[in-house]
């Protein structure tokens, strides 16, 4: 018995060593899990990438494979670098191994040697992951450059141009194998569906699609009954309408077609092959309803009070017909491409359906733009430029069809419609938008100041809150449109750019190329990011600053420094994309300093002493100060000077390094509190306890003099001319001081009449001299006697 006890003992534990030795090389290989598929994976990527042949779907379809084996591979460095720290940590907390002769206890040099090992093995597998990263992202760059270049190629591949008459021979002589191809297809089509489907699941499918007509008929019943859009009214009310018009405009039709192929789907009666097929009838088909639905809802041909601009009916039947049929002519382009690459059309076919489309879209432009002679001026102002754009467009896609480049012919033409759609899109957004947040978050309006009552916060605040909201969603809204709007123009934006760059010539200077495409990309680039500072500039100072507690010199304040930054990063954004390195720009500023030192001291001084006022603000808009002897009120605080309106009404602009460096006198920096002395004179005669009593009753009544502190009146000195009374009192507003002393100096004026008090008592003039006599008065001079003294 105990011979079996030792046995199980020492089976047990021979049992828990191999355990702990599996368990070990497991978690020797723990860190390495999963990083071989990704290599694997990369590897498979990377070399149909350097065979070529593949076009923009092809490199597409590997770049959408290489995005979630990057997502994988920083998943795994975010597991990895924390066990790497606890490594780090855990042998810290054991210190250092000691000397070489030094004891120390076996277990914790087992455990250091343990944990180094584990430590050692993260961190090679760490490496080996940014490795893998540095490479998935260098696949990445050329993926974008190869797809770049590929729908480059697409985009200007030459065509026969539009007058070739032998192209349009080739395209008679293709269009009876065209048609024979687009039979075969229909003939394919019918035969899967009998023979997948056959007869009773394409009696399901009918029986499947008219219940559905008749759910939508009750549907559309129900709406038409329901009159949502005709009870609505005022400002929210109409962007409502428009909103509602717009979803059912825009998602009515799409819906219908996507459950009808999702049906037919579903009883396997399309083949797998033609799904390219059913989701570009998909697209076309949301384009059109898209085109459709922004014209209806901006525009409201039907129903003028509903209208978002401000169109008389002619002009909005106008713009609504051509935006609709150019949606329909897209999405109808969109299908008919779809069609041509799974029937196989003929490459003269698909050339002539690229120039037919084209040109209906230029010709659409065309008569758009001189369709109505009766368009005044006034209406061709609204949109400045729009006219010379929409020609501008018509004559891209004729050279570009006369010269041969039918792709991108129609490229320009399906963008120009589809872009138009966004921008009507965006503007019904926008309306909305504005539209709900002036409804719900705004201090003016009854929901407005009932939430903010629900909140306990000040209504002012809430419609802070509401700019604020609104402009953020407002700048999504732009982001998203805009996204939509460049689609897939990014792959050749970049292209064509460079093809231009490569075609124009450039001006070398040693190691630096400068190309006119540079120039204008970074001219472009600059106007882009000032202008974007300038609205949010207006924004901030129209929307949000007047909903602030900030003082007005302090809301100038953000304002113009927003400005300032906004220009710095314009410049050093067009810079980089001339090619120059910020640090050569830091050389550059550095070699000027010396000059700006010496030649533009004087500007450099006034623009930092403004950025000082702008900061400190020593002084404030509307201040009133007074600089080497002209005061006045600031009006405004510029980079290089302050401007301030004197009481004559005059401009004085005074430059911002004398406000700085010289004495200023502010009048109300810390408030408009004011001192307002008046002199009085009058005769010896006069009692002073009852003059002080006037001077006191005239300013105590004054509705313009402060009580606290309490004014005074003070017998200040003996003149020659009388006895001299000063009154001294503060005013709330220092801008009412001339009128509250003219009130004031009135009233002692009348008082001082009724209670025989004489303001101007009488001089006795004596001329002193030999020759004095009453008739030597000032003014008068008689000639001089001989032997008078001179």
């Amino acid at each position: 018995m105990f011979r079996f006890a030792t046995v199980v003992q020492r089976f047990g534990l021979a049992l828990a060593v191999l355990i702990a030795l599996v368990a070990d090389g497991f978690a020797q290989q723990a860190p390495l899990i999963g990083i071989e598929p990704v290599r694997v994976a990369l590897d498979q990527i990377e070399a149909a990438t350097r065979r070529g042949g593949l076009g923009v779907r092809g490199l597409t379809d590997l770049s959408q494979r290489l995005a979630p084996l990057r997502e994988d591979l920083r998943d795994k460095a975010a597991d990895l670098e924390p066990r790497l720290a606890d490594f780090d940590a855990r042998l810290k907390g054991l210190g250092p191994a000691p000397a070489k002769d030094a004891p120390e206890d076996p277990a914790i040099a087992a455990e250091r040697a343990r944990l180094t090992q584990q430590r050692a093995e993260i961190d090679a597998a760490i490496k080996q992951v940014q490795l893998l990263q540095t490479r998935a992202e260098q696949l990445t760059v050329m993926l974008a450059e190869r797809r770049r270049s590929a729908y480059a190629e697409t985009l200007f591949r030459r065509s026969p141009s539009v007058l070739d008459p032998l192209f349009w021979r080739d395209v008679i002589a293709a269009a009876p194998d065209y048609a024979g191809r687009v039979r075969q297809f229909g003939q394919d089509w019918s035969n899967y569906a009998r023979e997948r489907g056959g007869a009773a699941r394409m009696a399901s499918a009918v029986v499947a699609l008219t219940g559905l007509l008749v759910v939508v008929l009750i549907l559309m019943r129900w709406w038409r009954r329901t009159a949502f859009v005709a009870r609505v009214g005022a400002r929210y009310g109409k962007a409502l309408a428009a909103l509602l018009v717009f979803l059912r405009r825009a998602l009515s039709m799409p819906l219908a077609v996507l459950v009808i192929l999702a049906l037919l789907h579903q009883f396997d009666l399309i083949p797998a092959n033609f799904a390219r097929l059913t989701t570009s009838l998909v697209i076309g088909v949301a384009i059109a309803s898209l085109a459709r639905a922004a014209a209806t809802s901006v525009l409201a041909p039907d129903d003028p009070a509903r209208r978002l601009v401000s169109f008389d009916d002619a002009t909005a039947h106008w713009l609504f017909a051509h935006l609709t049929w150019g949606g329909r002519i897209f999405g109808a382009f969109i299908a008919l491409r779809a069609l041509h690459r799974t029937a196989g059309a003929p490459l003269a076919i698909d050339d002539a359906t690229r120039m037919l489309f084209a040109a209906i879209v230029a010709a659409l432009l065309i008569h758009l733009l001189t369709g109505r002679r009766e368009a005044d001026e006034e209406e061709a102002r609204r949109i400045p430029g729009m006219r010379l754009l929409a020609w501008i467009v018509v004559a891209a896609i004729a050279v570009s069809l006369l010269a041969g480049y039918a792709s991108f012919a129609a490229f320009v033409a399906g963008r120009v419609v589809f872009t138009v759609t966004l921008i009507a899109t965006l503007h019904l957004l926008l309306v909305v938008t504005d539209a709900v947040i002036n409804r719900t978050l705004s201090a003016e309006s009854p929901g407005g100041r009932k939430l903010a009552r629900q909140l306990g916060i000040e209504p002012r605040r809430l419609g802070l809150l509401g700019k604020l909201t609104s402009g953020i969603v407002r700048a999504l809204f732009v982001l998203v449109i805009l996204a939509l709007a460049v689609g897939r123009w990014e792959v050749a934006a970049a292209d064509l750019f460079e093809a231009i760059k490569g075609v124009a010539l450039g001006v070398r200077i040693g190691d630096f190329t400068i190309s006119f495409g540079a120039v204008f990309g970074a001219i472009v680039l600059f106007l882009i990011v000032v202008g974007l500072t300038r609205l949010m500039q207006r924004w901030l100072e129209k929307d949000v600053m007047p909903h602030t507690a900030f003082e007005p010199s302090l809301r100038l304040s953000i304002v113009t420094i927003l400005g300032y930054v906004g220009f710095i990063v314009a410049i050093v954004a067009a810079l980089g994309e001339l090619g120059i390195d910020p640090q050569k720009i830091a050389l550059v500023a550095g070699a000027l300093s010396v000059g700006i030192g010496f030649g533009l001291q004087s500007i450099v001084s006034n623009f930092v002493s403004g950025l000082i006022l702008l900061a400190e603000r020593p002084i404030r808009i509307g201040d009133q100060i007074v600089v080497k002897g002209d005061e006045g009120f600031v009006r405004r605080i510029s980079v290089r000077a302050t401007e301030i309106e004197t009481f004559e009404r005059a401009s004085v602009i005074i430059p911002n390094s004398e406000l700085i460096t010289g004495v200023v006198k502010n009048w109300t920096h810390g408030n408009t509190l004011g001192r307002l002395n008046i002199r009085v004179s009058v005769s010896y005669d006069c009692d002073p306890d009852r003059v002080m009593e006037i001077l006191s009753a005239c300013v105590a009544e004054n509705p313009g003099v402060l009580k606290e502190p309490p004014p005074a009146v003070q017998l200040t000195e003996f003149a020659a001319s009388g006895l001299v009374f000063d009154v001294f009192c503060i005013v709330p507003n220092l801008a009412e001081r001339g009128r509250i002393k003219s009130a004031i100096q009135v009233a002692i004026l009348r008082r001082f009449r009724a209670a025989g008090i004489d303001m101007t008592p009488a001089q006795d003039v004596r001329l002193i001299g030999d020759n004095s006599s009453p008739s030597s008065l000032p003014g008068r001079r008689e000639a001089a006697r001989p032997g008078d003294p001179a």
